[in-house]
């Protein structure tokens, strides 16, 4: 609730920050799918959510842009293969853990006008929220047969993100986003393997812009 509510204020009182000048000021909400790519025991898995982002643009084409995504508490229910590196008993360690994940990060914005479309590249840099790897870390020591372990993963890791997207014209100052897709990377450290200490993510994202 707390990371909703500095969203809200923000988008509230951006406009009048700006009322005074003759900058370009571009406000989004949106729906966010977040496709995790993990390379390790622990399996690839999907988040669904939503944030809000805010752009300030200096002049018709380049900007900066900062951006906030909540995909809220999602489960992770597998089990880690018997006496592989991180299990190593005689029977599968099963891993049940309940997590949350938010990423927010800032960077340069480049806009285009194409006819009455409006295609944008960026790149962002900032930090991701990801409670899974010290739970998975922390169900796995309580299996006792778990090795490896040579400290709990964090909680938060740097991110960068690299992607674009288009929007469409619907009424004066609101702009329809359909489609915006990011590469998105996070450094989590994995020490469960001591072995992949990156991960590289799949985003997309679509809504609605106002801008000013």
């Amino acid at each position: 609730m707390k990371k909703l509510s500095l969203i809200a204020i923000v988008i509230l009182f951006a406009p009048a920050l700006f009322a005074q000048s003759n900058s370009s000021l571009e406000l989004s909400v949106d729906y966010s799918y977040f496709r995790a790519a993990q390379n390790t025991f622990i399996p690839n898995f999907s988040l669904n959510g939503g944030g809000a982002s805010i752009a300030y643009f200096f002049n018709k084409h380049i900007g900066i842009h900062a951006d906030f995504q909540d995909y809220g508490s999602h489960s992770l229910n597998f089990s880690v293969p018997a006496q592989s590196a991180p299990c190593s008993g005689l029977a599968d360690c099963p891993i049940s853990v309940k997590s949350n994940s938010f990423t927010y990060t800032a960077g340069p914005i480049v806009r285009f006008h194409v006819k009455r479309v409006q295609p944008f590249v960026e790149i962002m840099f900032g930090g991701a929220h990801d409670s899974s790897y010290a739970k998975i870390f922390n169900a796995c020591l309580n299996q006792g047969g778990c090795v490896n372990l040579s400290k709990q993963p964090n909680n938060n890791a740097f991110a960068w993100i690299l992607g674009g997207g288009m929007d469409i014209p619907f009424k004066e100052h609101i702009f329809f986003r359909p489609i915006q897709v990011d590469y998105v990377h996070t450094s989590f450290g994995d020490s469960l393997t001591n072995v992949h200490t990156s991960q590289s993510n799949f985003r997309y994202l679509g809504g609605i812009v106002i801008k000013f």
